[in-house]
């Protein structure tokens, strides 16, 4: 599919030249600042920086055809399914991966099915140019809206296909500015296709300018192959699993979220509470046990789990290290997801994809599983399998609607009907992936279109 920016020199697109030069200048020249004195800006934003140099030297220099693929940090979990069915059905790609944050890059070059990745810091034409370099990519896949103007207006313009992956946004969320809309109409105009989760809301469709398609969310895919997977939960917590007491888990909570949670835990004293903090840093930990100690809870480490023989009874169990969250649903009956009583929730497809309810609180529109799954406004009886998220707008509400499950299901076969009701409803969201991957040009990767396209692109430069 041929980009509109190639469309002649009086197409506007190729007026915003100008715009991206200004703009490449002035990260260029910030970035200088910050390399010259690091000692007034923030240190993440030095590390970032840093980071980006230090990747740009240690760029690929092979000549083999690749595709690249980019999010700004844990919205690389929509991609990694489609990782997979790239390594496996076009072996001969090479599979790179830029993330514009540095908190998962670690992680990310661990994944076995990438052959490199990358900070992406710097969005500039030299950048760009030493990334591009020696040889475009067949394609570009970006998870939902992390769009860089020199990133798209480059690809674009080099007729390398972008395709946009997990897009989302609310119905429910604020109208956008004047700034944002005719962003986002320049944006699509040198987009390929835009995969969304569910339908463009209107507002947003009167300023689109590439194909949008609903293919679904490949996230579910990828939360259901981990629980498939032959990952073995940590031994601690396997010999302390007890299907026959009512575990509840606190997953990736903030301060404003763990407010409303102690009053709760101690309403609750019959449950079992796993409590994952989103930061599980020694200062975070030492604030909850003192704040549990002061309504007399006793708290245990996970730490203390493993590393001391201590047994788990009642205790709230707190998770002091990361990568054990997902492992701990395995356990629980219920869950509440963090980041809902302070600005943004947290993934629910880990809980739900374990059939488990799941409260959130008021601030959940950022969450296109949380607006799918949840309550309609005003209703009080709530059914737990057919609306498996709760959301909540106080403490006592989240309150009164865990009493509320936890009293109309009394026994462990009520329990698992209901976690199997819910099942139903998320394995059948599972595919996205699949159908995204037979969207894209696959079969367009020979060698004798590559280098007819890439002869092309060199003339309109």
């Amino acid at each position: 599919m041929q980009s509109p920016i190639s469309q002649g020199p009086d197409h506007p697109f190729q007026r915003m030249n100008w715009l991206i030069k200004i703009y490449s200048g002035f990260l260029l020249c910030l970035a200088q600042l910050i390399r010259s004195c690091p000692f007034l800006f923030p240190a993440k934003i030095v590390r970032l920086i840093r980071r980006s140099d230090e990747s740009f030297q240690a760029l690929r220099t092979a000549e083999s055809p690749w595709i690249w693929f980019h999010a700004a940090s844990g919205e690389v979990e929509h991609l990694r399914p489609l990782f997979l069915l790239f390594k496996s059905r076009c072996p001969h790609l090479r599979l790179i991966l830029t993330l514009t944050s540095e908190s998962l890059l670690e992680r990310a070059q661990k994944f076995e099915d990438l052959d490199e990745v990358h900070s992406w810091t710097l969005d500039t034409n030299s950048a760009m140019a030493k990334f591009l370099s020696p040889r475009p990519p067949e394609m570009a896949l970006i998870a939902k809206s992390d769009w860089w103007p020199v990133m798209l207006h480059t690809l674009a313009k080099m007729n390398v296909p972008i395709y946009v992956v997990a897009y989302f946004t609310s119905s429910e969320s604020e109208q956008i500015g004047f700034w944002q809309s005719h962003f986002f109409r320049w944006a699509t105009r040198n987009l390929t296709t835009v995969f969304g989760i569910q339908e463009l809301p209107e507002k947003l469709q009167r300023n689109l300018r590439c194909p949008y398609e609903p293919l679904g969310d490949p996230r579910w895919d990828q939360v259901f192959f981990r629980k498939s997977d032959s990952i073995k939960m940590p031994p601690a917590l396997a010999s302390a699993a007890n299907p026959n007491l009512i575990t509840g888990v606190l997953a990736s909570t903030w301060p404003e979220d763990e407010r409303e949670l102690f009053l709760l835990i101690e309403k609750f004293s019959h449950v079992r509470w796993i409590w994952a903090p989103h930061e599980p840093t020694e200062e975070a930990l030492a604030i909850i046990e003192r704040d549990l100690a002061i309504v007399g809870i006793p708290s245990l480490k996970l730490s203390q789990l493993e590393g001391e023989g201590k047994t788990w009874s009642r205790e709230v169990l707190l998770i002091d290290r990361v990568g054990v969250l997902y492992e701990t649903f395995r356990l629980a009956h219920f869950a509440f997801v963090g980041g809902s009583f302070r600005s943004r929730v947290h993934s629910v497809l880990e809980p739900l994809s374990h059939g488990l309810v799941t409260f959130i609180g008021p601030y959940h529109r950022n969450s296109a599983e949380a607006l799918q799954f949840r309550q309609l406004d005003g209703v009080e009886d709530i059914d737990f399998a057919a609306t498996p998220v709760v959301a909540c707008r106080t403490g006592g509400e989240l309150e009164l609607q865990i009493s509320a499950l936890l009293s109309s299901h009394k026994d462990l076969r009520s329990w698992d009907a209901l976690k199997t009701r819910i099942l139903q409803k998320t394995e059948a969201l599972k595919g996205a992936s699949l159908r995204i991957f037979n969207r894209l040009p696959i079969q367009n990767f020979s060698s004798d279109q590559k280098a007819s396209r890439d002869q092309n692109s060199s003339s309109k430069r």
